[in-house]
């Protein structure tokens, strides 16, 4: 591409490559050494120390990423060639976010990305990533099954190897299983409603922790109980006895394989190299916490075929070029898609004396492991019918069984076979939304849906409280997650006829030109405001506790208001006790407030059904402790 450009559009084309690794760094060089008609004396470098520039009259110019986002750019406005310079990402999607995604300062006149893998794990979808913002779309893809007929990889076979807890194993993993999922219900109970999925979730648990708010406990025990289950997983003595059976077996049909194995843990690499040394595998190893000089000499014994076996960490993924290898062996990886497509990608690089490769990914059966079989289908992620599944136990032959199929989506499900509270037999997948005691529905937005409190009613109703459901994207299908003993079961509500309709104005607004105060003071409570747009001025609840008491979240607690009996101010107090009343007064009637609010101008109001209601016109407000 960059020599059409030169030749058509850009006589004096200058070119940036960015790279996520020295490793990669050297493999670019020595491809342009290998198969480039340029002058090696204007291919430069910039990184693992060196300091090459387009200044010094350097044409090509490979960087690492971590020293590209600080001297790439002043480099390229230095030496004025903005106007005639490609950027070339390599391994894009590893540019996405923080600090490093400065690289795309860099002024230019032409972009291009490489990835296997452009989607992240901070976004699914591509054009939301910075690479995407910044690269431009998607426009040339290869698949696996292309790449084989063109023979750029080996024909290649995926075997699945599921292995089984001991009973020793289950009965840990189970135990931590229920602490983590009791611990994570109690922290998104407490959590702010936009920060209870997902990476946000995530963020307010450590921002918690390191601010040593009230719940820095819950949440520190929280996340020591998954590393412990994750722990457990990645150091399951199943993972280690498969992998010298693969490795024994390879080694019996082909004596003079090259093999290489994945791990997600830098500790367990340790454990297993030693695993195997002591079993008399010719292995070397290869991580980051290992001397530079030392991981130079293992590749070299590993290219050189002194060693027939490599353990590395996940960081040898992106980056590492061997072109004889014949077998992958993923020991643990997360559940991420992208670094499993990555590790395959390492062994399916043709070297002419293969007939075929072989990948094996080893997993814990009926743990958190098995989500990356249940979110996508592995024949369909590759493209080829290359997957086989079974199940390995030590000393036994191995059991075939059928490849974990993704659950459908809404638009493979016959709406006629689903009933109302029972199990919902697709993906729980949709809109997000969420709706309260008071049968408010909201978006994520903060916008209440109009009329949807038979709806609300449904929810409550069948999960037996409040809370998030979701409404699928084209069937419309409203479903809900409950406990059912140690899991959580994805259970049909409804079907919408149509999609939610929302106010188009949130609770904090502006009621202009309206005299609020003197309705109040005409109307009695439960009565729907005139104006649904006010200003808020604080957020208050509402508990039955000790006859009725009126709630004021503060950082690190709450406040009580007084009522006439402790206020300084005794007409504050009691517009407490009549607030009371007044909510007390609409409970008899069916009506229930647990959470209101006062305007600007002194009104208490709730919402219920989605609608803003008359509370009561307090008098001078209320009055909380210091």
């Amino acid at each position: 591409m960059a020599e059409r450009i030169q030749n058509n559009e850009c006589s004096d084309l200058h070119l940036a490559i960015v790279v996520p690794t020295i490793v990669l760094m050297h493999q670019w060089y020595d491809e342009f050494q290998k198969h480039s008609n340029l002058p090696m004396n204007i291919i430069g470098m910039l990184g693992g120390g060196y300091r090459d520039s387009f200044t010094e009259g350097k044409r090509v110019l490979i960087s690492v990423l971590a020293g590209a986002k600080d001297y790439l750019n002043k480099n390229v406005r230095d030496s004025k060639i903005g106007d005639k310079l490609m950027l070339v990402v390599d391994e894009c999607h590893r540019a996405a976010a923080g600090e490093v995604s400065k690289v795309f300062k860099t002024p230019r006149r032409y972009n291009l990305g490489l990835s296997a893998t452009p989607e992240t794990a901070w976004a699914e979808n591509y054009s939301e990533t910075a690479p995407g913002k910044e690269l431009g779309d998607i426009f040339y893809e290869l698949s696996f099954e292309e790449a084989l007929h063109l023979e750029i990889i080996p024909p290649f076979t995926i075997y699945h190897y599921g292995f089984l807890l001991s009973p020793q194993e289950r009965q840990k993993y189970d135990e931590l299983s229920r602490q983590i999922s009791n611990a994570e219900q109690e922290l998104k109970a407490r959590a702010p409603e936009k920060m209870q999925s997902g990476n946000a979730f995530f963020s307010w648990i450590q921002s918690g922790i390191n601010a040593g708010s009230d719940y820095s406990s819950l949440a520190q025990a929280f996340l020591n109980k998954t590393s412990l289950r994750d722990e457990l997983l990645y150091n399951m003595s199943a993972r280690r006895e498969a992998t010298l059976d693969i490795i024994k077996n390879e080694l019996k049909t082909k004596p003079d394989a090259k093999i290489i194995i994945f791990h997600e843990r830098i500790d367990s690499i340790n454990e297993l190299y030693l695993f195997l040394i002591k079993n008399k595998i010719s292995t070397v190893i290869d991580h980051s916490e290992l001397p530079n000089s030392y991981r130079q000499e293992s590749l070299s014994m590993f290219h050189k075929d002194y060693a027939q076996v490599l353990v590395s960490a996940k960081a040898l993924i992106e980056g590492f070029n061997c072109p004889a290898t014949d077998v992958g062996i993923i020991v643990a990886s997360t559940e991420s898609v992208r670094q499993r497509i990555q590790s395959i990608g390492r062994i399916l690089r043709k070297h002419g004396n293969e007939k075929s490769s072989r990948i094996y990914v080893l997993y814990a059966k009926d743990t958190k492991n098995e989500m990356i079989y249940k979110k996508n289908d592995w024949n369909d992620l590759i493209g080829l019918d290359c997957n086989r599944n079974f199940i390995w136990q030590k000393n036994t032959a191995l059991t075939p069984i059928p490849m974990i199929k993704p659950l459908p989506d809404d638009t493979q499900i016959d709406p006629e076979s689903l009933i109302e509270g029972i199990e919902y037999p697709g993906q729980y997948e949709g809109e997000e939304y969420s709706c309260d005691t008071s049968l408010n529905i909201k978006n994520s937005s903060g916008l209440y849906a109009l009329n949807m409190d038979d709806i609300a009613k449904k929810i409550i109703n069948i999960k037996r409280q409040a809370g998030k459901f979701k409404v699928t994207y084209t069937c419309n299908y409203v479903l809900a997650r409950i406990p059912r003993g140690d899991n959580w079961e994805t259970v049909f509500i409804t079907r919408l006829e149509d999609s939610i309709k929302f106010q188009s104005n949130p609770l904090h607004g502006s009621s202009q030109n309206y005299d609020l105060s003197s309705w109040a003071n005409s109307n009695e409570p439960g009565t729907i405001l005139p104006v649904q747009d006010v200003v808020v001025q604080e957020s208050l609840k509402y508990s039955q506790r000790r006859g009725g008491i009126i709630i004021k979240p503060v950082m690190g607690g709450q406040k009580f208001a007084r009522f006439s009996n402790r206020a300084n101010n005794k007409n504050m107090g009691l517009d407490a006790e009549n607030l009371v009343a007044a909510i007390k007064g609409l409970i008899s009637k069916g009506i229930f407030v647990n959470r209101f609010a006062i305007t600007s101008d002194n009104i208490a109001i709730f919402r219920t059904k989605g609608v803003l209601k008359l509370l009561y016109k307090l008098s001078e407000g209320l009055e909380f402790p210091d």
